[in-house]
């Protein structure tokens, strides 16, 4: 038998494969509002859809601005799914009181500070974009939300301004507070750096959780899930070793462990921003033996 690797949960590589290509999609249709803002198109939707605007030009712009608030929203679905997910799928990473404390959680900001407070080494000023993200949303979605981003965060935000500048596209912090301050319209770069900047704070989240791995907890964890079917593992324990062998590496890929390890893509980030560990390697005959021997 062989070594498997473990880089990222199974939520994480989820979440990536959903969201991932969300940046694509909102420039897809952006520049469709945009060509046919500059086209003589008509309704392709059939009868069934009523579409017949005053101003073509203003009915698009209005629309680009309701696509971009929109995204706020998937922005924050991404991280409330994420956080959700990776506690309710990988309960073998989390101590009783951490699940108990978080199954406590009210919204997805309580569920973003109670990770925070626990995985305390995570950057400041990711935790301040996502915070950001979070609080405009809310303001967005519900009707004279006074959410806001907390003190400490604005002032991160701030105080990180010029980095911020740098590795965001540019990006002005502090117009983009005041925009936030006066309910005013974002932009599409900015929005495109929230983005970014969130899915790097689930990066960092999902290593974080994953330093926490222990093997001899994922082993009972494993036993208890086997033998809960008692038929089935009945049945396994007659079968021959390349099948029993099969079954093994079918469990530990369903908890994101993988054949072989591509350690070095995320160290080719030009900004160094996303975090690198070692991956989690597990020799597949100590799972072997801890089920059937």
């Amino acid at each position: 038998m062989y070594i498997m690797f473990l880089e990222n949960t199974p939520t994480y590589s989820k979440i990536k494969k959903i969201y991932g290509k969300s940046n694509q999609y909102i420039n897809t249709a952006l520049i469709a509002l945009d060509h046919f803002s500059k086209s003589d198109m008509e309704n392709t939707l059939g009868d069934s859809v009523t579409w017949d605007p005053i101003n073509k030009k203003e009915s698009v712009k209005i629309s680009k601005i309701f696509i971009r608030k929109i995204y706020l929203t998937v922005i924050t679905d991404m991280i409330d799914s994420y956080l959700k997910d990776v506690v309710k799928s990988n309960l073998y990473l989390f101590h009783d009181d951490f699940i108990k404390g978080f199954n406590g959680c009210r919204g997805v900001r309580d569920r973003v500070n109670f990770f925070c407070q626990e995985y305390y080494s995570i950057k400041r000023l990711l935790f301040s974009f996502v915070d950001l993200v979070i609080s405009w949303r809310n303001k967005i979605a519900h009707l004279n939300s006074e959410s806001s981003i907390t003190k400490e965060n604005r002032n991160t935000l701030q105080m990180d301004k010029n980095y911020i500048y740098k590795y965001y596209s540019n990006m002005d912090i502090d117009l983009l507070l005041q925009n936030f301050d006066h309910n005013g319209n974002i932009k599409y770069k900015e929005l495109i750096s929230l983005n970014s900047a969130s899915i790097e704070f689930l990066n960092e989240v999902d290593k974080e959780i994953l330093k926490k791995f222990d093997l001899s907890q994922f082993l009972d964890f494993v036993k208890k899930e086997v033998s809960i079917d008692k038929n089935k593992f009945n049945n396994l324990l007659n079968q021959n070793e390349i099948r029993k062998s099969n079954y093994v590496m079918g469990i530990m890929e369903n908890y994101g462990f993988k054949k072989t390890t591509n350690k070095k893509y995320e160290e080719n980030d030009r900004r160094n921003r996303f975090k690198v560990i070692e991956p989690i390697s597990v020799n597949v005959s100590e799972i072997y033996d801890t089920i059937f021997k």
